[in-house]
């Protein structure tokens, strides 16, 4: 048999005005709404609090708690039945949500009036550089109604949320257990107020989108994966927004990432050059890196010449070049020579 009392953490000769405040605080603890709640939770504290209100069924449970007469305790049209009818006994039997929820519902909705894009470059874009014209859409105050959505410029309070920005609604979960939910007012967009008098150019919205464009310079071998340009974002009453552009390098083969900023380089050479040559040249985005006798295999790493201060490594894979056959003869008889 469960234990009512300790669920709700009252001894056995609690009042119901201290019953009722334990159920309020663990209410507001586990309710499926606020942050950390937990509906098996907020059920159970609920099902305590139906028996030790109500008078009747508490005596019943006492007696049965009392002489454990059996494994388990039944309430009254409670095993699922009685949830048929539970929005109008939470609204009328428990407690207002207004009032314990209050604060939290109040709560005004800021808006995020940053832009957040992504900008693709190459390779031989990182390396050597580049510019870019970069186009957007920008929500900019209205210069009629000067943002506030209004003709007059004038705002009441929304009679949808009351001007708290949020309403509260009922929904179900396990369609059995009825609870309210708080959500940002759609009407106001969790402002608490409306324009008096919708602007004729805006329609209410307090801004207007326009295409913007601007010019980025990404100097070479930046170390910034991130350009934010400030007061470029959107607009709503005093405040403006950044515009922040993420920067993706496209990777395509020979090369490769390892550990996000280390750039693997796998470069084809052909064998005779590692044995005529004394020294290897291998080209590297507008510039030349110098190799003397490589191994293959094994990897020779350039210290901050990887992506955003990350080292390049360079693994050489040897390629044998097709021989004619008077090549073939030539190499042989040389090779016969030298080894006598």
């Amino acid at each position: 048999m469960k234990d009512y009392y300790q669920i709700l953490g009252v001894p056995e000769n609690a009042d119901e005005e201290t019953i009722k405040k334990a159920f309020r605080e663990l209410a507001k603890k586990y309710h499926p709404d606020v942050p950390g709640g937990d509906a098996d939770k907020f059920k159970e504290i609920l099902e305590a609090y139906r028996v030790l209100s109500d008078k009747k069924l508490r005596a019943e449970y006492d007696t049965q708690r009392r002489w454990q007469t059996k494994t388990g305790f039944d309430i009254p049209g409670f095993d699922f039945d009685f949830f048929r009818d539970f929005e109008e006994y939470f609204k009328d039997f428990v407690f207002d949500f207004e009032d314990i929820f209050g604060t939290y519902e109040r709560k005004k909705t800021k808006r995020n009036l940053d832009i957040y894009l992504n900008l693709e470059i190459s390779l031989k874009e990182y390396y050597e550089g580049t510019k870019k014209e970069i186009r957007y859409l920008r929500e900019k105050k209205c210069s009629y109604c000067q943002g506030t959505g209004s003709e007059n410029k004038k705002k009441v309070i929304c009679k949808n949320c009351q001007g708290k920005g949020k309403i509260i609604t009922s929904s179900s979960i396990l369609e059995s257990i009825f609870f309210n939910q708080l959500k940002t007012c759609p009407v106001c967009r969790g402002e608490g107020y409306i324009p008096e008098k919708l602007c004729s150019f805006c329609h209410g919205a307090g801004y207007l989108k326009v295409e913007e464009k601007v010019n980025i310079e990404i100097p070479p071998k930046s170390r910034h994966s991130q350009i934010i340009l400030k007061n470029m974002g959107n607009e709503a009453d005093l405040k403006t927004g950044d515009l922040i552009i993420n920067i993706n390098i496209r990777i395509e083969k020979p090369f490769s990432i390892s550990n996000k900023k280390d750039l693997v380089y796998e470069y084809k050479i052909n064998i005779l050059d590692v044995l005529l040559k004394d020294e290897i040249e291998i080209p590297f985005f507008g510039k030349k890196i110098y190799i003397k006798n490589p191994p293959e295999g094994d990897i020779i790493k350039f210290s901050n010449l990887g992506l955003y201060g990350g080292d390049l490594l360079i693994k050489l894979n040897f390629q044998f070049p097709k021989l004619t056959k008077k090549q073939k003869d030539d190499l042989k008889k040389f090779l016969g020579e030298n080894l006598i």
